[in-house]
C-alpha cells in the first residue's frame, strides 16, 4: 500500500463525493490537490481545475530559467517575466 495516498486534481476533482469515490475503489486514502501559486490573478490561478496548465508552465519556467545561454554561459533569470507574460495574457484572454 502506498503510505501517501493519492492526490486528485483538475476540474472533475471538484466534483462532490470524489475522493470519497476514489478512496473506496482504489482503497487509499485520497486529498484534493490544487496549485499553490501567490501573486495576480492566485484565486484563478490557484483552482484544481488549472493544476495540469500551472504545473506544466512551473516545470518549463524552472527548466527555462536554469538552462543556460549557448552564447554567453549565463544563467537565465526570466522567471518572473515569463510568469507575467502569462499572467497579462490570461488578463487580456478573460
Amino acid at each position: 500500500m502506498i503510505p501517501g495516498g493519492i492526490v486528485i486534481t483538475g476540474g472533475s476533482s471538484l466534483l462532490p463525493g470524489v475522493s470519497e469515490i476514489a478512496e473506496q475503489i482504489l482503497r487509499l486514502p485520497s486529498r484534493l490537490g490544487s496549485p499553490h501559486y501567490e501573486g495576480e490573478l492566485a484565486d484563478m490561478i490557484n483552482d484544481p481545475s488549472y493544476s495540469a496548465a500551472v504545473g506544466l508552465l512551473s516545470v518549463a519556467t524552472e527548466r527555462y530559467s536554469i538552462g543556460r545561454s549557448f552564447k554567453s554561459g549565463k544563467r537565465k533569470t526570466k522567471t518572473k517575466n515569463v510568469f507575467t507574460k502569462v499572467i497579462n495574457w490570461l488578463k487580456d484572454f478573460f
